[in-house]
């Protein structure tokens, strides 16, 4: 039983690069295992000019983003998407936030970064790690890394950030063509900073 837990966690860390450039969409988690199960106050909101709010209350997030960008929501996530007009590629450009649970396995954040990292080398084309730090969301300890990797002949750039609280890993990441990545950087850090927990 728990390798089987096991196997199915750690083919989700894996995956978790190549997901990120399509549309969010991953295997449902059951209503009863949802982040969000507690009745708390949520958090005060402190709007960003120009950005629409997302919130998830069984999974217990909320998050903002440009407001002109396009959104598709999934089971395990949601995806935000730069217009396709302004990337000029038929690729997926955007910023993702997926979430799963950890079907009971005890993991450290450093664990699991090493993990994700050694998956992603064997997995994704071109992977090249530029940095790591650590670094918090919504108040919570996270890691986050800066990396290279390569779809569909084109190299990519991703910023990706991930926390673990309460039986739940948080992942989030944003990924475009890597000549275009550093023009984002004011943009997916403000998504980012606008992470919030709201139980």
């Amino acid at each position: 039983m728990y390798k089987k837990a096991h196997s199915k966690f750690i083919c989700i860390i894996v995956i978790f690069a190549i997901v990120m450039l399509y549309p969010a969409g991953c295997s449902k988690t059951p209503q009863n295992q949802s982040p969000g199960n507690e009745q708390v106050k949520p958090p005060e909101l402190h709007p960003i000019k120009g950005f629409a709010v997302f919130e998830n209350l069984d999974a217990g997030i909320r998050i903002q983003y440009p407001e002109n960008w396009d959104i598709k929501e999934g089971d395990n996530g949601v995806a935000f998407l730069i217009p396709k007009e302004n990337t000029g590629t038929v690729l997926y450009e955007g910023f993702n936030l997926l979430y799963e649970k950890m079907y009971g396995i005890e993991m450290s954040l450093e664990k699991y970064l090493e993990i994700t990292i050694d998956g992603m080398k064997k997995y994704m084309p071109g992977f090249t790690l530029i940095e790591s730090s650590e670094s918090t969301l919504g108040g919570h300890p996270a890691c986050r890394i800066i990396y290279l990797g390569t779809h569909e002949s084109m190299e990519m750039k991703f910023f990706s950030m991930f926390a673990i609280r309460k039986g739940f890993v948080y992942a989030l990441s944003f990924n475009t063509l890597s000549d275009q990545f550093d023009a984002y950087r004011e943009t997916y850090e403000k998504i980012t900073g606008s992470f919030q927990f709201l139980n």
